[in-house]
């Protein structure tokens, strides 16, 4: 982790490594994990997903990625058999190819936020986490060639992607959809 980050939050065993008060007795646990890049965009999201009611598991913020990387930390929480659903904020990919090889080997749902998308914002992302942004063409490509259909542009999508990944499936003969 880090450096550049906040910690970690893991609902399971009660691990609580930020450095701002977190009570874990307040969230509510469930099957969302989170990996962020960002330390202040992780809390946005915990916010979010505490005011949406949705359930997390899992919290862990990279920030710089020296020593383990976003592939590290996904490659975890596919193997974790608490997390049904992976939600990924980044600013740059560490290693693109090990990162879609592992998103196709997954049937877990996971829904990526990637900043950058504008050339405006990279040079914010460069200042943030010295991350050097990519092509955003090129990571839409490779993102769906992956089988990650789940792109998203705000938290806001974010939180209502993960609330429906969440959720139990519907089951019977008189299920619909509006």
């Amino acid at each position: 982790m880090g450096p550049n980050c906040i910690g970690a939050v893991n609902l399971d065993n009660g691990l609580v490594l930020p450095f701002f008060p977190i009570y874990p007795e307040a969230m509510k646990k469930g099957p969302v994990s989170i990996i962020s890049q960002s330390g202040g965009l992780i809390i946005d999201v915990m916010r979010l997903l505490i005011l949406e009611n949705i359930g997390f598991n899992k919290a862990l913020s990279i920030g710089n990625k020296l020593d383990l990387n976003e592939c590290d930390y996904l490659e975890f929480l596919i193997s974790d058999p608490q997390t049904r659903c992976i939600a990924i904020y980044l600013e740059n990919f560490s290693d693109g190819r090990r990162l879609m090889a592992l998103a196709r080997q997954t049937e877990k749902p996971v829904v990526v936020l990637k900043a950058n998308r504008f050339s405006s914002s990279h040079q914010i992302a460069r200042f943030h986490t010295t991350a050097l942004a990519g092509d955003d063409d090129v990571a839409d490509a490779a993102l769906k060639q992956a089988g990650i259909h789940h792109r998203v542009d705000t938290l806001t999508e974010m939180a209502d992607t993960l609330k429906i990944f969440s959720l139990p499936l519907m089951k019977g003969k008189k299920v619909g959809v509006v």
